[in-house]
């Protein structure tokens, strides 16, 4: 998952592109609906809340972002 606009990486702006290990693009939507399409849940071991995306179930649709996050993004 990475901001991204017009093919290029985007620090503070843009749409954010949710994309597979392939590099496709998934899923593109802008930063204020970001809560319709990304949920998260906890476990009883740790107080951190573990994001994904919710068109898939939270094991399948998890999610990394960082800088390989961010190339992948701009395809």
């Amino acid at each position: 998952m990475a901001l991204a606009k017009s093919g290029s990486m985007e620090f503070y702006d843009g749409p954010v592109n949710i994309t597979d290990g392939n590099g496709k693009i998934l899923d593109s939507f802008s930063s204020e609906s970001y809560q319709d399409y990304i949920d998260e849940y906890s476990t009883e071991d740790t107080y951190c809340k573990f994001p994904y995306y919710k068109k898939s179930n939270h094991k399948d649709g998890a999610y990394r972002v960082g800088p390989i996050a961010r190339l992948m993004g701009v395809r």
